[in-house]
């Protein structure tokens, strides 16, 4: 039967391209579900300043290691059952966002990269520790250089 359609109708036109991308890359990887990290990896791989901001803020940390191998190393560790604990993390990251903004705005990128993070095991928060750093410092230098 599967997991219901999420809804995306609150979120930022960014955020709902990152999720598109997100979900070939799990169906190509035979995940049945969408998982944090490849979320966090399409969110670097975008055009927009915030995504080059997640990128060289990835890599700063980690100089000979791209996030696509942060993605791939995290990946290879762990069965796809178990990439992110809760299994519907994405889901919940996407409803708790969308609760913390007014009902007539949008999730913005940063926000909803925030609550992507902030499960211990997600495995977004894991590629985050694996670039050295910590969720709080990660975002923190995100919000340094934030626009949106």
């Amino acid at each position: 039967m599967g997991y219901p359609r999420i809804r995306t109708d609150r979120l930022d036109p960014e955020i709902q391209a990152w999720l598109l991308a997100a979900q070939v890359q799990a169906d190509n990887r035979g995940a049945s579900h969408l998982v944090s990290g490849l979320v966090l990896i399409a969110a670097a791989q975008g055009d927009s300043d915030f995504s080059k901001a997640i990128r060289n803020t990835l890599e700063s940390r980690a100089p000979s290691t791209s996030v696509e191998v942060l993605l791939e190393l995290e990946w290879s560790e762990r069965t796809v059952r178990h990439l992110d604990q809760p299994a519907t993390l994405v889901r919940e990251a996407i409803e708790m966002s969308a609760a913390e903004v007014d009902q007539e705005s949008s999730v913005r990128p940063l926000r909803f990269v925030a609550t992507l993070v902030s499960f211990d095991d997600g495995m977004a928060t894991r590629m985050v520790r694996r670039a050295g750093m910590q969720p709080a410092e990660f975002l923190e230098s995100l919000r340094s250089g934030d626009r949106s």
